[in-house]
């Protein structure tokens, strides 16, 4: 490992062969400059995705604004890559990921193929999927100006919503940027939903109620 960085729970490391074309280092080598590792158990880092050429080989790396910056001196490039703003892993083969930008919805991909196999989408343009979490069979999303909502993971390669609760009820209007305020976390437990609002504090609301 050259370089890490800890962004958002996951961890970012590259790799540099520190090697010419042509060499038998070269030849060796896995053509893997970066590494995302979920660290939702510090103990055991669970490998979530790998990026290859044009950044085969990494000497340093950065993470903002949802965008992963690398320098690779093999390729003499530097490459920007747009990456999610959260990820929430569903089961073993599946995670939801978000991304906090204009229309930025909320989706899941499959880890065995690498491929994204659902987007779900709710609300309004320009709003944005903010965090999701995972509970009892629910995936629960934070979705700013739209409030909370809740998908039935019966399916998680196919989500389906099964309850909403608009936390904003201010009148909006599109921007060059996502509007972050209204509901941008929350947590659910025992039937309960606790939702964090940029404007109104906590909104504790019951599965089923409100």
């Amino acid at each position: 490992m050259r370089d890490v960085e800890l962004h958002g729970g996951i961890l970012y490391a590259a790799s540099d062969c520190n090697c010419q074309p042509d060499t038998p280092e070269f030849d060796a080598w896995d053509g893997v400059g970066v590494r995302l590792y979920d660290l939702a158990d510090p103990t055991a880092p669970r490998l979530l995705a790998t990026i290859g050429a044009p950044t085969a080989s990494v000497h340093n790396l950065t993470v903002s604004g949802g965008v992963l910056y690398a320098t690779s001196m093999l390729e003499n490039a530097v490459v920007l890559f747009d990456v999610v703003h959260n990820v929430w892993p569903l089961d073993a083969e599946h995670v939801a990921v978000t991304q906090e930008k204009i229309g930025g919805k909320l989706e899941v991909w499959d880890l065995t193929t690498s491929t994204r196999v659902a987007t779900l989408v709710d609300g309004d343009e320009p709003n944005c999927a903010h965090t999701a979490y995972v509970f009892g069979g629910r995936l629960y999303a934070a979705w700013y100006l739209d409030g909370g909502r809740a998908f039935d993971l019966t399916d998680p390669a196919a989500p389906t919503l099964a309850a909403a609760y608009d936390t904003f009820a201010a009148a909006t209007t599109a921007g060059d940027k996502p509007d972050i305020r209204g509901a941008w976390g929350l947590w659910a437990d025992a039937g309960r939903v606790v939702v964090g609002d940029t404007e109104r504090g906590l909104v504790v609301l019951t599965e089923g109620g409100g």
